[in-house]
């Protein structure tokens, strides 16, 4: 584990760091990050190589400033100098609301740290990085980083943030020791089977419906494990072990869940997920996709995951305004081999291109207008590891062809001359 120096030195030999400082620098205030990125970049072994490759396939960038108003001025300056900051969603607070709403669920040490961007300094000297430990000491914190807590659903927070939390926050641990085995002594399923928890959760899932937000955090908890674990074969064997576990009243609401229960145990060969929205009045949805079989061809195009089937939904002004990058938001979509856990390890991103091939440019939900079958290339970023994620602007389809959109995504080599 890195102590203050080593870690501060790290941190700031991300190539993003540097811009990072300079934005805080030219706003005359400062940024803070925390959350799932400081967390990967501690038990990541070796240096990292960008801060975007930190940053979880279903996972924001949790900012943090001193008021919310200082937020746009931030993100304006972010956004025009770090490449691929739209690619990514950056959730912001203030460090006086994480505070107040610490102890809210169980974290690792490690999830409290802010790694500070100051740019407050004088004119003469540069910004600077500050570790806060919000009220611990950083060097402590640093020490004892990927320390499980004990928490009980029994435990007050859980009374007032519902069950459901509880099991969300055993997700979230059992995907951290499956995404960095080499970091903790205990194995992901000894973390779900501890306490005795089915039964209080059964009985709160009977009384009431999941809302759709519970749904949606719980639906993307399971797809993060799908995309980060590091062994094909303990996903498999969690995954199963989990759903076993899960009342039948959660089965009944959540299809993410119980696609999952039938998918894992058919022997897929590859599988995925895809959370987006296909237009800009669309909710936002997860899903699971699975495939059986080595190809991974269509129309004689040959990509490395499988061609999805996605939408392309346009805003409904027509051609009166000007077409905005991500006015349906971030598409992102994760794929990985059953069979082979270093798939994606050693691929080179920028051999690899987002391509679109359309089959459909029609009013969404009505019958199929013929179209001439084309292929076009798709704004994205690509990120490698145990799975292959790519993130997207799916809305420049519609926007290019002027009509609803029905495509299939795919990654294809690029042919270089």
């Amino acid at each position: 584990m890195r102590d203050v120096n080593a870690f501060t030195k790290d941190w700031q030999a991300l190539p993003e760091i540097g811009v990072l400082l300079a934005c805080a620098k030219r706003c005359g205030l400062r940024i803070g990050i925390r959350g799932g990125v400081v967390r990967n970049f501690m038990l990541t072994d070796g240096s990292p190589r960008s801060l975007f490759h930190l940053v979880d396939p279903f996972s924001d960038i949790d900012c943090v400033v001193d008021d919310e108003s200082h937020w746009p001025e931030l993100f304006g300056s972010i956004s025009s100098s770090i490449s691929f900051s739209g690619f990514h969603r950056w959730e912001v607070d203030t460090r006086d609301s994480i505070m107040q709403c610490l102890d809210q669920y169980a974290k690792l040490p490690i999830e409290r740290l802010i790694v500070w961007h100051d740019g407050k300094t004088k004119t003469e000297e540069p910004a600077r990085i500050e570790l806060d430990g919000l009220g611990e000491d950083p060097e402590s914190i640093l020490g004892s980083a990927a320390a499980i807590p004990e928490f009980d659903i029994a435990d007050k927070h859980y009374a007032v943030m519902g069950p459901l939390n509880y099991i969300v926050d055993k997700l979230r641990f059992g995907r951290y020791i499956l995404q960095f085995p080499n970091q903790f002594k205990i194995a992901a399923r000894d973390i779900v089977e501890a306490g005795n928890w089915q039964e209080s959760l059964s009985r709160k899932l009977i009384r009431e419906k999941l809302s759709p937000v519970d749904r949606f955090r719980f639906e993307t908890a399971l797809l993060d494990i799908i995309a980060n674990a590091e062994s094909s074969n303990d996903l498999l064997e969690f995954l199963l072990m989990f759903s076993e576990l899960m009342p039948s009243s959660l089965h009944d609401q959540s299809s993410v869940l119980n696609i999952v229960s039938q998918r894992m145990t058919s022997g897929p060969s590859s599988i995925g997920a895809l959370v987006y929205s296909a237009g800009p009045n669309s909710r936002t949805t997860a899903e699971v996709l699975s495939r059986r079989g080595g190809a991974t061809k269509r129309d004689g195009i040959e990509s490395l995951i499988p061609w999805t089937p996605m939408w392309s939904i346009r805003n409904g002004f027509g051609e009166c305004c000007r077409h905005q990058d991500f006015q349906n938001g971030v598409a992102v979509l994760s794929w990985r081999s059953m069979r082979n856990n270093k798939a994606f390890i050693d691929i080179q991103e920028a051999d690899y291109a987002l391509a679109a091939q359309i089959t459909g440019a029609r009013p969404y939900g009505r019958g199929p207008k013929d179209v001439k079958r084309q292929i076009l290339p798709l704004p994205g970023f690509v990120r490698r590891g145990p799975s292959v994620t790519v993130r997207m602007d799916h809305a420049f389809l519609s926007a290019f062809l002027h009509n609803d959109v029905n495509f299939f995504l795919g990654l294809v080599r690029i042919e270089k001359e």
